[in-house]
């Protein structure tokens, strides 16, 4: 067995109805909360006023502000320069992936006196030094595993000079992870799919990289095959969002009512979990790779980018396993994967790696994310993406050529 190092996780609590703890565990922290949202599922559901409520009947104070769309580095400037280490004894996050990166961000950015931008990798000239006010993270959707890592991603988006970069430090890990199936009932099926795909590619490319471990490898398979017996239901439907608070006081009756569709999403909540905890510790591939650029040049969702990609990208892993000495052990996982996910094994890894294409594809067919060219991505932009794109984490390093082949045929 090689050697390995794991990073530290949040304390997490898991289960349904389990949002209602957050008071009496926020108020640990302190009586003057700041709390981060999205901008209208909480507001339309009900939810954040039975969250501020129940806030406030533990003495709580607290301050909310709502992110809309992927956190800037001017918006996190923006709130954290409001508020003090005293002001603000701890930070919750309360939304999809983009909410949760935006309040670790602002946690970490309360009381500095510089801006995040001096802090981002590939961008600033500063190392953050991991210290910050406690921060609590509840996902609303099962995609990204922010409530386990310890980045934070914000974009820029411009055509020219756009960038989606991470704020790192071992300890931006949030403090606490309150992961409630319930929270996700009411995602809408193509979110919930974006976000379903994220999660399983962040899973795979985490269990073929050259940082993968026992432990993480552990993990990996287990979330690929929550995911993948789950994928499908937990995006074929959503819960009106006016039942969400009914269903976070009284979780029986949402078991009652939705029973398939609240396990699936359970399913899928507990694989963005495991997910977040892989690329924490193994990395990611060319997928993300991908995605980080262009999600920096276009206005197109994290999770979109990762469904259009998965399959197309894992072909040409695939491709270039077969033409390679090294990549046998690619191969060999690869094969097991599709064994683990088909229920059968497969004597032959050629075998093995088909139909676990055929899987992907086929996710691809039934969950549409699209095409790049739905997003304006056009053949003229594929060799500035390429060229911008590497992953130091994917099984091999593919040759420029071989990026634009993926790109070219996900248009």
């Amino acid at each position: 067995m090689s050697d390995f190092s794991f990073s530290r996780i949040p304390a997490i609590i898991f289960g349904r109805g389990k949002t209602m703890h957050l008071p009496a565990k926020a108020l640990t922290y302190g009586k003057r909360i700041l709390l981060i949202t999205g901008t209208s599922y909480l507001q339309n559901s009900g939810i954040l006023n039975l969250v501020l409520s129940s806030l406030n009947q533990h003495g709580i104070e607290t301050s909310h502000r709502a992110i809309n769309g992927e956190p800037s580095p001017e918006t996190i400037d923006q709130i954290a320069g409001e508020f003090s280490p005293e002001s603000a004894k701890a930070v919750i996050a309360i939304g999809g992936g983009s909410v949760i990166d935006a309040g670790k961000a602002i946690s970490a950015m309360i009381g500095k006196k510089h801006r995040v931008k001096d802090y981002l990798e590939g961008v600033g000239h500063l190392q953050h030094d991991g210290t910050r006010v406690p921060f609590i993270a509840l996902p609303t959707t099962a995609g990204t595993g922010s409530e386990a890592t310890k980045n934070a991603v914000l974009s820029s988006c411009n055509s020219e000079t756009g960038f989606k970069k991470s704020l790192r430090h071992e300890g931006l890990v949030p403090d606490l992870a309150i992961i409630d199936p319930v929270l996700n009932l009411a995602c809408p099926p193509r979110v919930a799919s974006a976000c379903g795909l994220d999660a399983f590619t962040q899973l795979f490319e985490g269990y073929l990289s050259p940082l993968a471990s026992p432990l993480s490898d552990s993990l990996a398979v287990d979330g690929m095959l929550r995911a993948a017996e789950n994928i499908i239901t937990a995006c074929s439907a959503a819960v009106s969002e006016s039942r969400i608070c009914e269903f976070l006081l009284q979780p029986k009756l949402a078991e009652q009512e939705f029973a398939s569709l609240l396990k699936a999403k359970e399913a899928m909540c507990y694989a963005s979990l495991l997910s977040g905890m892989v690329l924490a510790n193994a990395g990611l591939g060319i997928v993300h790779g991908f995605a980080s650029v262009i999600g920096g040049l276009f206005r197109i969702p994290h999770g979109v980018i990762c469904g259009i990609l998965l399959a197309p990208a894992t072909r040409k892993n695939i491709a270039t396993a077969l033409k390679s000495q090294q990549g046998r052990k690619t191969l060999e996982k690869v094969n097991r994967m599709a064994g683990l996910m088909n229920g059968e094994e497969y004597s032959d890894a050629n075998t093995g790696a088909e139909k676990l294409c055929e899987i992907l594809e086929n996710w691809t067919r039934q969950l549409k994310p699209g095409r790049l060219g739905d997003y304006g991505i056009s053949a003229t932009h594929l060799e500035l993406i390429a060229s911008k794109s590497n992953a130091k984490t994917n099984p091999f390093q593919l040759t420029l050529e071989e990026k634009i082949d993926i790109l070219q045929n996900s248009l």
